[in-house]
């Protein structure tokens, strides 16, 4: 059994580098142009023959998608997908295999195994924290002054349901808004890339707000 805990920093730190890395200066964030940029493979469910499967057999086995390592030097990852689930869901599982793939799941602990022993769930575990700091970065969020549900799922383009974890994830550190600890130096230049992001979405806020003062008088 499992019984290491999850490093919340590290998986946080690894989510961070992965925005640099990507060179990610805006919410929200595009995996599946993520994954164009590394040219991993990405073939519908329906392409899958290896499996003598139906698409909805392979779903039940894998979910929306699925990571396998290739033996090819240049594409040495692809991706299976579900292509006929929303573009939330799509662009969220995506990320989700990119996870895997940074987190170094895929060599191993073969995430594309299908099995849910204590090894897997614990990697799931990871991988769904690691999406959560990504596609939802608490750095952005903060400065952006993003404290709703619904503010969450329009920043972000993700799922209700993961804009809900996000916003219990907020509640569970009694968020306060603009109340930071002492900025890391991957939140630093994190804030910095994203800067024209940031200053261009609190310059659209205020505008809604004066106008919406306007209009009430």
């Amino acid at each position: 059994m499992i019984t290491t805990k999850i490093n919340t920093n590290y998986i946080k730190n690894m989510a961070y580098t992965f925005i640099l890395k990507e060179n990610i200066t805006s919410l929200p964030i595009n995996a599946l142009a993520i994954l164009r940029r590394r040219k991993y493979y990405l073939r519908p469910y329906e392409q899958f023959h290896v499996f003598n499967a139906t698409p909805e057999q392979i779903i039940c086995v894998f979910g929306n998608a699925f990571v396998y390592p290739t033996r090819s030097a240049t594409t040495p990852y692809g991706l299976g997908i579900n292509m006929k689930c929303s573009f939330l869901e799509r662009n969220w599982s995506v990320m989700h295999e990119l996870g895997h793939i940074e987190l170094g799941h895929v060599t191993h602990l073969m995430s594309a195994s299908g099995s849910y022993d204590d090894v897997v769930i614990w990697a799931e575990r990871e991988v769904e924290l690691f999406c959560m700091y990504v596609m939802c970065p608490d750095v952005i969020l903060q400065e952006l002054n993003i404290c709703s549900l619904e503010d969450i799922q329009r920043t972000c383009l993700i799922p209700r349901r993961k804009a809900e974890e996000k916003l219990d994830y907020f509640k569970g550190l009694e968020y306060k808004l603009k109340s930071f600890a002492p900025a890391t130096p991957l939140e630093k230049n994190i804030r910095y890339n994203f800067r024209k992001y940031i200053d261009d979405y609190n310059s659209k806020q205020s505008c809604s707000w004066e106008f919406s003062a306007e209009l009430s008088f």
